[in-house]
């Protein structure tokens, strides 16, 4: 019988709750949300690359949440010394890359495994709790994905594309009215309308 991912339960976190209990909630939505995509699909299915030429696939999507599960909850914040998950001389994409459908399941199993290590890893800390890691700095113990880290406050006014009305460009547009938004960084005043997408 052809192995296919199992169906997988989103719950949404509390919108209200403390703010250790709504970080663990958004984080558990959010893992559940790649399980919920993978539900009812093979390996084949899961290996398939949808937009090539990109190498982006369900099953690489896998395999690398339990490589960043394990690095910096196990590794980074407990300390643990673990052996690469993948084969280093197959370099740092090995995780989208080097796919074999008929390790699937083994694939998902090891993601969910991960993080339910993860969740006892960080079990009894407290959200003051700090781990140092390198290239990256002093890190806080909950919540933390080497993801979060790319993301840094714009360094200016954001602008549309150059011969563009903006209309698309991260929702943003040029003001016209003056009960538009102004924003003002690094000593630059601009307008901005907050629009959606129709």
């Amino acid at each position: 019988m052809t192995w296919t991912a199992p169906e997988a339960t989103r719950t949404h976190g509390s919108l209200t709750g403390g703010e250790r209990e709504t970080l663990t909630g958004f984080l558990a939505f959010y893992r559940a949300t790649l399980l919920q995509k993978c539900a009812g699909l093979t390996g084949r299915q899961l290996a398939d690359r949808t937009v090539p030429p990109s190498n982006l696939t369900l099953l690489g999507l896998v395999r690398h949440m339990a490589k960043v599960e394990r690095i910096w909850f196990r590794e980074g914040f407990a300390g643990l010394e673990l052996p690469p998950m993948y084969e280093p001389e197959k370099g740092k994409d090995a995780d989208f890359e080097d796919l074999d459908p008929a390790l699937a399941e083994h694939d998902y199993a090891r993601l969910v495994e991960e993080i339910r290590l993860a969740d006892e890893a960080v079990a009894g800390a407290s959200l003051d709790d700090v781990f140092t890691r390198a290239g990256h700095g002093l890190l806080a113990a909950v919540g933390t994905r080497p993801h979060d880290q790319r993301i840094r406050p714009p360094r200016g006014p954001r602008r549309p594309p150059e011969g563009t009305s903006g209309r698309g460009h991260r929702g943003l547009t040029p003001a016209r009215t003056s009960s538009d938004v102004v924003t003002s960084r690094g000593g630059l005043k601009r307008r901005y309308r907050v629009t959606r997408r129709t």
